[in-house]
């Protein structure tokens, strides 16, 4: 099932993001939220809607005071493991557990993804909107392909 992208006030056009996605054009994708500059993809991805997570020491970006400054395998993998993540096998959806998806051109990551409990796909696509989607929506020469999918433990600790 493919939904449109609805009320287009932002500043990349719907054109825009199928010409960087073409894969989205037979894919599942749905607009939900309108765009901001507030955080990124890879902070999106652990469920953070308030930092920017950025190894570029540019914009005022979050990023681990001992972490190397690059978005290598190595590098992101600890990110998200301080973030309290561990690599897992899939993407599938597994109870008790939140899942991340990392995506990479060359060796380089580019984009981080989260599940959603539909079993459809979150991101923060660039300083534009968030998007649901699949995963082979998003893949291609833009964001390269996904290389490691990691999982963290839903905390299910009592509200006071």
């Amino acid at each position: 099932m493919r939904r449109g992208y609805a009320g287009l006030k932002e500043a990349v056009a719907l054109t825009d993001l199928l010409r960087w996605f073409p894969n989205l054009k037979n894919e599942y994708y749905n607009r939900t939220s309108d765009p901001t500059f507030n955080y990124n993809c890879f902070a999106w991805a652990a469920g953070i809607s308030n930092a920017r997570w950025d190894p570029a020491p540019m914009f005022n970006c979050w990023w681990p005071p001992n972490l190397e400054r690059k978005a290598t395998k190595k590098t992101i993998k600890k990110l998200y493991e301080l973030a309290g993540f561990n690599v897992c096998k899939n993407g599938d959806p597994e109870v008790g557990y939140e899942k991340i998806a990392i995506y990479f051109v060359g060796d380089k990551a580019s984009h981080a993804a989260r599940l959603l409990p539909d079993g459809y796909w979150t991101s923060k696509i660039g300083d534009a909107d968030d998007i649901s989607h699949t995963l082979k929506g998003l893949e291609g020469t833009r964001y390269g392909e996904v290389r490691i999918y990691m999982h963290r433990a839903i905390s299910t600790s009592p509200s006071s």
